[in-house]
């Protein structure tokens, strides 16, 4: 791939997790010079995705919240999410050690929602089962064995 059909590509992660493209670029060889210009546009781009997504996740924390099966199903889009946004940060032209710090600071801030999202379900349910979904369904980062 050229340089313009990276960012194409990158163009259109912004907007849909395409599991596709997604795939088809995590096998892309970049080299040098490109890899120097793509590394922070998708750095930004992950980021602007993660916060859309988490944004999005505590506007909706009142819907969420009616049902089990609601909360079940945000959560589980959540995670699938999270899972999209921890493949691209393995992306060739992200170095290894930029990766591996933007998945550092992408799971100190998911931790951080996952306890916001933790505490609502508590002041909702005293029962706790609102709360287990949300346990249940907390990503585990792909480099979490590595500790």
């Amino acid at each position: 791939m050229n340089y313009n059909e990276w960012l194409d590509a990158i163009e259109k992660l912004k907007k849909y997790n395409d599991q596709e493209l997604k795939e088809k670029l995590l096998n892309e060889i970049t080299y040098g010079n490109m890899n120097i210009l793509l590394e922070p546009k998708l750095i930004n781009m992950i980021e602007e995705k993660y916060i859309a997504i988490t944004n999005s996740i505590i506007k909706e924390l009142e819907i969420m919240f009616q049902n089990e099966m609601e909360l079940d199903f945000h959560m589980s889009s959540f995670k699938k999410n999270m899972k999209f946004l921890d493949d691209l940060t393995y992306l060739k032209p992200i170095s290894i050690d930029k990766g591996k710090e933007l998945r550092n600071r992408l799971k100190k801030e998911n931790n951080e929602i996952y306890d916001i999202l933790i505490n609502s379900a508590i002041e909702r349910d005293s029962v706790g089962k609102l709360a287990m979904i949300i346990e249940n369904n907390k990503y585990k980062w792909s480099d979490e064995n590595e500790l």
